[in-house]
């Protein structure tokens, strides 16, 4: 092929045809231009397809890690609302100043004895430039904040256990109930799920 057009570059300047020359290089350089925008092309399309490709993979993972990060976050709701639920009762108690029997209180009060805690699982996908394949931009933000929403999630938390090793669990073994509370957590099964 190189040798084709070779053969006639050389013919046009053998019969010095210049400007006949100069169209023909004109159309050589065009038809190259033209040969590497269409190369060009195809290399983005194929890099554009290899990143939607990632783009899959990253989802996949990070819906699978959320799955995860969800199931592990109901059960420590459930745990919470039932600490609430007991804490409720028992102050309905000392409010009407209905007489419960020991085991009753107990059993109700045991469940504070609980700090459940959110330990997400989280990868490096989201720190690192692997976020920058996701193309919906509302989804890369809130994936983006997503690690503050943790840290303000695990301070609470933190606080909450200060707050029971610092007042709650001192006072209880103070008044001599912290034993029998522990005790009584650890006999019902409801806690221990």
């Amino acid at each position: 092929m190189i040798s084709f057009f070779r053969k006639i570059r050389q013919k046009l300047l053998q019969e010095n045809r210049i400007t006949r020359y100069l169209i023909y290089a004109l159309g050589e350089i065009i038809l190259v231009t033209i040969g590497i925008l269409i190369a060009l092309q195809i290399n983005t399309w194929n890099t554009n397809r290899l990143e939607r490709i990632q783009e899959q993979t990253v989802l996949k993972q990070l819906k699978e890690e959320f799955e995860s990060n969800l199931e592990q976050i109901d059960l420590k709701i459930a745990l919470r609302d039932n600490i609430i639920s007991s804490a409720t009762e028992v102050l309905q108690y000392i409010d009407s100043k209905t007489e419960v029997s020991k085991d009753t209180l107990f059993q109700k009060m045991s469940p504070i004895v609980m700090a459940p805690t959110f330990d997400p699982i989280q990868n490096d996908i989201l720190q690192s430039e692997k976020i920058q394949l996701i193309r919906n931009e509302q989804l890369r933000r809130v994936l983006a904040n997503w690690p503050t929403y943790v840290t303000e999630l695990k301070e609470q938390e933190e606080e909450w256990v200060k707050l029971y090793n610092n007042f709650t669990s001192p006072y209880l073994i103070e008044i001599g109930l912290s034993r029998d509370l522990n005790l009584y957590f650890y006999d019902n099964p409801k806690n221990l799920n």
